[in-house]
């Protein structure tokens, strides 16, 4: 009996341990991807899954991914993805002789997200962090949202002083001698606000001055350089969360909003650096009200992907056009490109092309209109909750996206199409 109670007590206890999620972000396994070869980045992932939101962190200069700790504790049990890299140079990812380019940690993070099946993402990027999110968004593939938590920024429009472009040269150049220890220490001392608890200090003072010194004076220097800050506009969601505390311009969100049209932008006053971690509890609310929101807006028309209707000799009809409107034809019609944003970023096209007259694919109407969305299943769900009528289910054709047909009030047939990816 009493042999029969040891053995039933140890299998309680084994469920347990078997049984028990992760408490804390130490806690989470850890997954390694290669890159260029020989190169592996850390990093984890919690609560995988494809079809929810994805929250991507990213670091800032000397740190590693445990500056999201309270992130990972507030966001555990929410129905969301969560993916904590660290950079290259950083952390438990490996620290090469290299260039740490911004091209470098872009190329980090598209692979891990890449390795994951991972497309919309929203990046949330602190200090170093917001300009190598931002970079991501500018020259991956990836979409979504961006979260600037007291990020670093330099501009560069042609009318810099001399005074200005000394100041940077200086900074980017600081990191660069064998006292480089000494001067991290100093930096992170010049990060406290009045109000900065000790523990905050303390994680800092613990991890930014073992930075190697070649790892922190390449970042700094490729950090200053006119060639990594286009004044490029991201027209997704973007939530800037700053404070005065790190010497901000007076113009500071009024810099914001042209670099970001969709901009949700709180200014705090004595915060320190680590805001993410000196007030968590009110980024964290801050921060679940900008994924709420995101995930009202979307679901939405972008853009207009083809104009399409019937014709009794397409080949005729587009001579017609090309010879008294000057629209070129081509073996589908043809194509209009335009963009997303006034930069020529985020190129569209919209297909203009005459159809035979026999063809069903309007259904009984002689012309149909493409409309591009940002996100078929977010659009889907909520046609059907409202209502209206779907004419098939949503086909996914490989390299082109998602596509669906719909009828209108007055029984007009409707294309909507997410493009890939």
């Amino acid at each position: 009996m009493k042999k029969l109670l040891t053995t039933l007590v140890l299998a309680a206890l084994l469920m347990v341990g078997c049984s028990r999620q992760p408490q804390t972000l130490n806690e989470v396994k850890s997954e390694f991807v290669t890159i260029d070869d020989s190169i592996s980045v850390h990093y984890k992932i919690w609560n995988p899954n494809a079809d929810l939101k994805t929250l991507c962190f990213i670091h800032g200069f000397g740190c590693d991914m445990n500056t999201w700790e309270k992130q990972f504790e507030a966001f555990r049990d929410d129905d969301v993805q969560l993916v904590f890299i660290d950079l290259p140079g950083y952390g438990k990812s490996d620290k090469p002789h290299v260039d740490y380019t911004f091209d470098f940690f872009a190329h980090a993070i598209d692979e891990v997200l890449n390795a994951n099946n991972i497309k919309d993402v929203v990046f949330v990027g602190h200090s170093l962090g917001t300009p190598v999110c931002r970079h991501t968004l500018m020259t991956s593939n990836h979409s979504g949202a961006f979260v600037d938590v007291d990020g670093v920024y330099c501009f560069y429009d042609g009318t810099e002083t001399p005074e200005y472009i000394e100041t940077i040269n200086q900074f980017g150049h600081a990191f660069d001698g064998p006292d480089c220890r000494e001067v991290i220490t100093g930096f992170v001392s010049s990060l406290a606000g009045k109000d900065t608890p000790q523990w905050v200090t303390d994680y800092a003072m613990s991890v930014m001055p073992e930075t190697p010194q070649y790892v922190a004076s390449s970042t700094m220097q490729h950090l200053v350089e006119p060639q990594w800050w286009p004044n490029t506009q991201l027209t997704l969601p973007v939530m800037v969360i700053c404070t005065q505390n790190s010497g901000l311009e007076p113009d500071n969100e009024q810099k914001m909003q042209a670099l970001y049209p969709a901009l949700d932008y709180t200014e705090l006053n004595t915060c320190g650096h680590f805001i993410h971690m000196e007030q968590a509890e009110m980024f964290n609310e801050k921060l679940k009200n900008f994924i709420s929101n995101i995930k009202n807006k979307q679901g939405k028309v972008i853009g207009i992907g083809g104009v399409f209707f019937k014709a009794q000799n397409p080949d005729n009809t587009k001579q017609w056009y090309e010879d008294h409107l000057g629209i070129e034809k081509g073996d589908y019609g043809h194509i209009f490109t335009w963009y997303l944003d006034k930069n020529g970023k985020a190129e569209e096209s919209t297909v203009w092309t005459p159809f035979e007259a026999s063809t069903d694919y309007f259904g009984d109407n002689d012309m149909m209109i493409n409309y591009i969305v940002d996100d078929m299943d977010a659009i889907v769900e909520r046609l059907r909750a409202d209502g209206v009528k779907f004419v098939d289910d949503v086909t996914e054709y490989k390299g082109l996206g998602k596509f669906v047909h719909i009828e209108d009030n007055e029984a007009r047939r409707v294309e909507l199409w997410e493009p890939a990816k």
